[in-house]
């Protein structure tokens, strides 16, 4: 796996000297070991924003079965496990150079998750039902699970923050209720996702059911 980076063109042997290797097909400086992406923050960390992750290897698409708060009939939702992945943390906001979190081992829900392949889009949409829409509750717009019945935004906050939904696992039972799809990345990539962690996440991995995605 790789990661590719924007390096400036003043900057280029800078990143050379640190590893960092020209990828002429693609026309772009990549990192070829995980194990050497801390050293390469200023170059993934963008000035702007106070921290960034960096997506390893795979990414899940976990399904469940959720009960439609308007029609109360079962509807298939989705949701996306997080396992390896580094965060990158601004100097200065959250403490005077803070150092990378790498993630791994164990499989963490996330509510959201940008950018997807547009082809896997498509996908989600027809089979989940799961698309771009507008939320009332947030007067705003974002990718989200629509009832596969009567068609109604379920909510993020609800799904994914309240004890009573497929994606909190607090126990085998509700691991076991999971089916995960794993989807292979070309290449590391930077994302945006807004992931959560709970004390008995290690359940999903030892007891959901994993498979390897497939477009059909």
């Amino acid at each position: 796996m790789a990661l590719y980076i924007d390096v400036p063109f003043k900057e280029k042997d800078e990143a050379k000297e640190l590893g960092a290797r020209w990828d002429a097909k693609n026309k772009k400086w990549c990192v070829e070991n995980k194990k050497d992406y801390p050293k390469f923050q200023k170059w993934i960390l963008p000035l702007d924003e106070d921290e960034c992750m960096v997506l390893c290897d795979h990414f899940y698409i976990v399904e469940g079965v959720h009960t439609c708060f308007k029609c109360k009939k079962p509807t298939r939702v989705i949701g996306f496990g997080l396992e390896n992945f580094y965060v990158f943390y601004k100097d200065g906001v959250y403490g005077d150079n803070p150092e990378p979190e790498y993630s791994s081992g164990e499989i963490h829900i996330a509510s959201s998750l940008e950018p997807v392949n547009p082809a896997i889009l498509g996908y989600l949409r027809e089979r989940y039902n799961y698309y771009y829409g507008y939320s009332k509750f947030t007067n705003s717009n974002y990718y989200g699970n629509h009832c596969n019945n009567c068609g109604v935004l379920q909510g993020n906050f609800h799904l994914f923050e309240e004890v009573d939904t497929p994606f909190c696992v607090d126990s085998i039972e509700a691991a076991k209720a999971l089916k995960l799809f794993r989807v292979k990345l070309p290449f590391d990539i930077k994302v945006s996702s807004e992931v959560g962690f709970g004390s008995e996440d290690y359940l999903i991995k030892e007891y959901a059911d994993i498979i390897d995605f497939k477009m059909p």
